[in-house]
């Protein structure tokens, strides 16, 4: 686990390194593009079953329709 940890950081670095002089309306439209992928359903389901399975708290569906409406702000 602590490699891929360590892997994790090295590509977020990276990442931080490539964006870091972008304007700020380049950096919303990348946050804005995030959030529609965490949006679909697929990737919605993947982080409530890892949040719930993880966790073990809380009941998987819940979990799922907060993370979607999470991601419109409401």
């Amino acid at each position: 686990m602590s490699e891929l940890i360590d892997s994790l950081v090295k590509k977020a670095r990276v990442a931080q390194e490539q964006i870091e002089f972008w304007s700020q309306e380049k950096v919303d439209e990348m946050v804005a593009a995030v959030g529609w992928e965490v949006y679909k359903l697929e990737h919605a389901e993947a982080c409530a079953r890892l949040a719930a399975d993880e966790t073990e708290m809380g009941i998987y569906e819940h979990k799922l329709n907060k993370h979607r409406k999470k991601t419109l702000a409401r």
